[in-house]
């Protein structure tokens, strides 16, 4: 569920009345405030770059312009280098690539340091830091939970 928060007013009053057939009317400090967006959701992101399309729900949260995803433990057998996580509400895209360090597994072996990347178009890019940056095309492979906050611009 949304909320809108009218931050930094200090006067005056201003009226929000519905459109639907129900009439309410909400005295609120000047609009001269900025409106701060809050938002707490999930959405379906597929990975890719395996022999399935596993889904896992990530949890994220919009303060304003800043975003936290928190994404679970993944995990499936590779077909390609390369795994993306896909889904990402257009809301949560950022302006600029974003980046954090986990941890990854590849090919069954111990879990390492992994680059997670927020693209621009909200894909998330999964690198693990060994093998030269890439996944290796079969086997098990496993991200950590991790959880994230970056803006947006």
């Amino acid at each position: 569920m949304g909320t809108l928060v009218l931050a930094g007013a200090t006067s005056g009053s201003t009226t929000l009345t519905p459109v639907d057939a129900v009439t309410a009317t909400i005295t609120m400090p000047s609009a001269t405030g900025a409106l701060v967006t809050q938002l707490a959701s999930t959405y379906t992101a597929t990975l890719t770059g395996c022999t399935t399309a596993p889904t896992y729900t990530v949890t994220y949260s919009l303060t304003g312009n800043q975003v936290t995803i928190n994404v679970p433990f993944v995990s499936a057998t590779s077909n390609t280098t390369a795994k993306t996580l896909t889904g990402m509400p257009a809301a949560l895209w950022p302006a600029a690539q974003k980046r954090i360090i986990g941890g990854a597994s590849d090919n069954g072996g111990t879990y390492v340091a992994a680059l997670f990347s927020v693209e621009t178009t909200g894909v998330i890019t999964l690198t693990p830091v060994v093998n030269g940056g890439g996944w290796t095309a079969s086997g098990l492979m496993g991200s950590l939970q991790f959880s994230f906050t970056y803006t947006l611009a």
